[in-house]
């Protein structure tokens, strides 16, 4: 068996495997030039990022993508459309796939990453963690501004639409090419916003979770925004958003919201321990000083704090905890249990993982 790019020549027989192959998978229907046109429309980069697996035959046997994404300095590369032909299943393929990806895809990024289930993949490597936020905002508590307005983006917005994104400073980079392409995926619409016929921003709402994703605009036209699209979309009590746990607007939602639930973010893999958390914490702002040394399968790990932040192996033991134990701290507020109880700890984590990697910029 090998793994080989998908070549130009083969776009249609792709498309054709991952809809019959993933649909077969999770028994209903699926439509990948709908659902990641950045990826799969024809004029897209497919045969950069697309992968089949095939026998010595040539028989086809699965695929999988493999998409670079930057989030501030960070390289991170997101696994997708992970299927296997049903003929072959149950056969290892899944293990071989992730064995190349391991071996010649990801040892040039920080993390690879991944949605589905996180049992199934934790075998691998990976575990389900970053936390974000969702809410549901009761409309009664949203304030009317009879002068937002919202009109359907097109695909000739594309530009209008990385502008504000870009005056956003979010710091996942998006191509401005695909902007349109990636911020439409799986249902999602974009709206402009007009705030008395001025455009002011953008609004991100998948119609299939009833969700805002994204919004994109002054914190004094953000209620207005919100109230508008319930509206348009015809919620009569209440509406959904997402947010990253360091989002300002956290602070905007105490005022309206009904409940809030905290949802993990994705399957995550570290694949540089050393490096990769030198570069998440190296702005980090502590007022402590001192070092906390983690023992995780036989590797020392030492967080040392001084005049500025290190991490680094060393042959001191520490704190015995497991690899999922270890990201439990480091990304999703395993520091509030008691058996981590260091102010250290509490200072220097959790590093906070983007919301937007289980649902605009993944593939």
């Amino acid at each position: 068996m090998r793994v080989e790019l998908v070549k130009k020549n083969e776009y249609e027989l792709m498309i054709k495997c991952a809809n019959e192959w993933f649909s077969f998978q999770h028994e209903k229907s699926f439509d990948f030039l709908k659902i990641h046109p950045k990826l799969y429309k024809k004029t897209a980069d497919y045969y950069l990022y697309t992968y089949f697996l095939k026998t010595d035959e040539n028989d086809l046997v699965g695929l999988f993508s493999a998409y670079p994404i930057s989030y501030d300095d960070l390289n991170l590369l997101c696994i997708g459309t992970v299927t296997i032909n049903p003929k072959y299943r149950n056969q290892g393929c899944l293990k071989f796939m992730f064995d190349y990806i391991d071996k010649f895809l990801s040892i040039n990024y920080d993390f690879t990453f991944l949605l589905g289930e996180n049992v199934r993949y934790q075998r691998y490597g990976f575990y389900k963690t970053g936390l974000k936020k969702r809410y549901s905002i009761l409309k009664k508590n949203l304030p009317s501004n009879d002068k937002i307005k919202l009109e359907l983006a097109k695909p000739k917005d594309n530009d209008i639409l990385y502008d504000f994104y870009q005056e956003s400073n979010n710091k996942v980079i998006r191509r401005k090419d695909l902007f349109y392409d990636t911020v439409t995926a799986r249902n999602t619409e974009a709206y402009l916003v007009y705030s008395k016929d001025l455009l002011v921003g953008y609004l991100l709402y998948n119609n299939e979770r009833q969700q805002v994703f994204e919004i994109m605009i002054s914190d004094d036209l953000f209620y207005g925004a919100l109230l508008e699209i319930s509206n348009l979309k015809d919620h009569q009590i209440s509406l959904s958003i997402e947010l990253d746990f360091d989002s300002h607007q956290n602070q905007l939602l105490k005022r309206v919201y009904d409940n809030v639930m905290i949802i993990g973010v994705a399957n995550l893999k570290i694949n540089d321990f050393v490096g990769t958390l030198n570069k998440m914490v190296k702005n980090k702002k502590t007022t402590l000083k001192g070092s906390i040394i983690f023992s995780i399968e036989d590797t020392n790990y030492e967080f040392l704090v001084e005049d500025q932040i290190t991490i680094k192996k060393t042959n001191k033991k520490g704190t015995i905890i497991s690899l999922f134990e270890f990201y439990e701290i480091l990304f999703s507020f395993g520091i509030n249990d008691k058996k981590y109880d260091n102010p250290l700890l509490k200072e220097l984590f959790p590093i906070i993982i983007p919301g937007s990697l289980s649902t605009i910029d993944k593939i």
